[in-house]
C-alpha cells in the first residue's frame, strides 16, 4: 500500500467517525429527542471496536512492513484524536439525558 492510502484510510475513518458523533449530539441537542441520544451512545461503541480494529490493522501493517511504519503511525495517530472527543461526547450526553 502507497503512504498516502494509509494516511488517508486514517485520516477519512477519524473524519466521519467525529462527523458522524456530531451529528447524534447536534441532532440531540437541537430536537431533544432521546432517539438521537439513544444512538449515539451505541454509536460509540461501534465506532470505538472500528477504530481499534484499524488501528491494530495500522500497527500490524506497519510491524510487517517497516517502509511502512511512519506512515501507519501517523495515520494511527490520527486516529487517536478522536478518544478526547468521544469521551466528551460521554460526558455531555451523559449530563444532558440525565439531568
Amino acid at each position: 500500500m502507497k503512504n498516502s492510502a494509509i494516511k488517508n484510510t486514517g485520516r477519512y475513518t477519524a473524519i466521519i467517525s467525529f462527523l458522524l458523533g456530531n451529528i447524534f449530539l447536534f441532532g440531540y441537542l437541537m430536537t431533544g429527542k432521546v432517539d438521537f441520544a439513544l444512538a449515539g451512545y451505541f454509536y460509540l461503541y461501534i465506532s470505538a471496536a472500528v477504530n481499534l480494529l484499524l488501528l491494530g490493522i495500522l500497527l500490524l501493517y506497519g510491524f510487517f512492513h517497516p517502509q511502512q511504519l511512519p506512515a501507519c503511525r501517523k495515520a494511527a495517530l490520527v486516529l487517536l484524536i478522536n478518544i478526547p472527543a468521544a469521551i466528551l461526547y460521554i460526558y455531555i450526553g451523559y449530563n444532558l439525558v440525565i439531568r
